[in-house]
């Protein structure tokens, strides 16, 4: 049995990736009433990762489906081109996230990307963590579109996907269609996945799920 899991985060407040980036944070006499009364741009995030559980085994890639997973992901880019961290391009997100390391990071643009520099930059390992590279982050985000990594599970990988615009919708009707016998799918609120053991309920606790952590059936909607 495989557990397919994609957790969401919508709003998060520009002001919580880079606190330069809120005019509010300014020396009073630095702002005006005009950059206090804009709004501030939010963001949406989505960590997609998957159990094997006969073994067990965490990472998506260690799903009977990954396959299918990669087709999927595949279909809910179709309009993008992919740059890695390393300046390649692919036509596909399935090849690129196959060249990645594990820590690296990929752009998705739908035209020439004209901020090189700020991709070199993207990668998360032990030594350099989110914080770091915040602001390379939101000027891809802003200027370009969305940015995955390919992040580090017990026994694979998972994806991390940062973006401007809210692809919830387009990823839960790409990867809803996976459900059989052998994979159950979760949608799953990432303000309620508080601690590792939550994180991995699917190990403890798969039939009750905690609130906030949504099975997802074939009559299920968005």
């Amino acid at each position: 049995m495989d557990i397919l899991k994609l957790i969401f985060e919508h709003d998060i407040l520009l002001e919580e990736l880079s606190e330069k980036s809120d005019p509010r944070n300014k020396k009073s006499e630095e702002f005006s009433l005009e950059d206090f009364m804009k709004p501030i741009p939010t963001y949406s995030r989505f960590y997609i990762t998957g159990t094997h559980l006969d073994e067990p085994q965490f990472g998506l890639n260690c799903l009977m489906k990954y396959k299918d997973i990669q087709i999927a992901m595949n279909q809910a880019f179709t309009d993008y081109s992919f740059t890695t961290n390393q300046g390649v391009t692919f036509d596909t997100l399935s090849e690129a996230i196959s060249e990645l390391q594990i820590g690296d990071a990929l752009v998705c643009h739908k035209e020439s990307l004209s901020n090189a520099e700020s991709i070199q930059n993207l990668r998360i390992d032990d030594k350099s963590g989110l914080r770091q590279i915040i602001p390379q982050l939101v000027n891809l985000l802003d200027n370009s579109g969305p940015v995955i990594f390919k992040e580090k599970a017990h026994d694979g990988y998972d994806l991390h996907i940062f973006t401007k615009n809210n692809l919830y919708e387009n990823l839960f009707n790409h990867l809803k269609p996976l459900l059989s016998n052998d994979l159950r799918f979760f949608s799953i609120n990432g303000k309620k996945v508080k601690s590792e053991r939550t994180f991995y309920f699917e190990t403890y606790r798969l039939e009750k799920p905690p609130h906030g952590f949504q099975e997802v059936f074939e009559q299920t909607v968005v």
